[in-house]
């Protein structure tokens, strides 16, 4: 996404063990000025805040407890201003703000 869109800046936030692939993988697409990496559990540890939420290829690993555990967290790590915009693809967009003029 940050390659397709230059003025996106983004965060990604996974296990610690795969942060170093993260990091990797940011540095070699030529994004890393853009994208930070955050190690974290997603159940476990607060979520970075955050203007749009994107979970790819997480929720269908979970049953619908933890699945709401997930939804429950992404909205509780929104910026003010955010408003629901959820998505059926293969990510999930748990929600999304406008900037202003757009």
């Amino acid at each position: 996404m940050a390659q397709r869109y230059p003025d996106i800046i983004s965060t990604t936030f996974d296990l610690t063990p795969v942060a170093p692939f993260a990091t990797e993988y940011v540095e070699h697409a030529g994004v890393a000025d853009r994208v930070r990496v955050v190690s974290g559990d997603f159940f476990t540890d607060a979520w970075p805040r955050a203007d749009v939420i994107v979970l790819g290829d997480v929720l269908h690993d979970w049953d619908e407890e933890r699945k709401q555990v997930l939804i429950d967290s992404a909205f509780a790590a929104l910026n003010d201003g955010a408003s629901s915009s959820p998505s059926r693809t293969s990510s999930t967009t748990i929600a999304g703000r406008t900037p202003s003029g757009h």
